[in-house]
């Protein structure tokens, strides 16, 4: 009988690890999507562009921190914009 073989490039992923790294490219896309229309649109120059990355940074922390969460995020898009998510 012989051995199997292991590749040892290939790392084990748990289903979790899968489903974090599937929301985290589906987060990219959005993100992606979002900046680049902001743009094309001239809603926004390119000059502010790292401004406002600063900005999404600092909200993102704020979740991570706890100041804010997300459910209060898209209330005020809802309720201040009419932006519903």
């Amino acid at each position: 009988m012989s051995k199997k073989r292991v590749n040892p490039r290939r790392i084990p992923m748990t289903a979790d690890k899968a489903r974090q790294q599937g929301q985290k490219q589906g987060l990219d896309v959005a993100m992606s999507i979002i900046f680049f229309a902001l743009v094309n649109s001239d809603i926004i120059d390119k000059d502010k562009l790292p401004k406002l990355w600063e900005d999404v940074n600092y909200v993102s922390d704020s979740i991570v921190k706890g100041y804010i969460n997300a459910a209060d995020l898209k209330r005020t898009l809802r309720e201040e914009w009419d932006i519903h998510i």
